[in-house]
């Protein structure tokens, strides 16, 4: 399983521009998972109760353990097979990925004036489209405009009876709420003359 790992890994960096430092990359990010695995099932195995899985724990987590060092050291003794078929694939491979970058490059300048062109003509479409809705929308606009300057006129006099009746309904409401208010007012007057009375000796004898 190692050895198929660290196999794939060699294969799959020789598919890419720049093999050395892709396989690095691979390799850093194996090495990573790898090591990600090995703690999630140390903090699985943590979970586990002392007293009952404390000699399974300590067997499985020092299996663990083995199994990451072997897998390491296999590691470090295939990579420089890797990296030799690596340099060998990319060194047999430079002259095709030269031509493809040549092609590339020229593709991409063949197909530079198609897409100034293909840019012209949809800018053509939008301006016909922008051409055919304009005076709709100036139209919608005025009519809009039109509207509100209309609705405005009409809200004009609803507005000042409004205001009229506002100030008129606060001073009612004033009226009807004074008859009560004197109430409260001369209840609490009440209340606390009787309380000065009653607390006017207090005062003379704590004087």
């Amino acid at each position: 399983l190692a050895l198929a790992l660290l196999l794939a890994v060699g294969s799959q960096a020789a598919s890419l521009p720049d093999p050395p430092t892709q396989l690095a990359h691979v390799r850093a990010a194996a090495d990573l998972y790898l090591t990600q695995l090995k703690e999630s099932a140390n903090r699985a195995l943590a979970q586990l109760d002392d007293t009952e899985y404390k000699e399974i724990k300590d067997s499985v987590s020092q299996h663990i353990e083995n199994f990451h060092t072997q897998l390491k050291a296999l590691q470090a003794q295939v990579s420089p097979v890797t990296d030799s078929v690596v340099s060998t694939i990319s060194d047999a491979t430079a002259d095709l990925r030269t031509s493809l970058i040549a092609d590339l490059d020229q593709l991409k300048a063949d197909i530079e004036p198609k897409r100034v062109a293909l840019r012209a003509v949809i800018e053509k479409h939008l301006d016909e489209y922008k051409t055919e809705l304009e005076p709709i929308m100036k139209e919608y606009y005025v009519k809009h405009t039109n509207d509100m300057a209309v609705l405005k006129e009409k809200l004009e006099p609803v507005v000042e009876s409004l205001q009229a009746k506002v100030s008129t309904n606060l001073e009612e409401t004033k009226a009807a709420l004074a008859p009560i208010v004197e109430t409260v007012r001369a209840k609490l007057s009440e209340r606390l003359e009787a309380l000065k009375q009653l607390a006017t000796p207090y005062v003379h004898e704590y004087k």
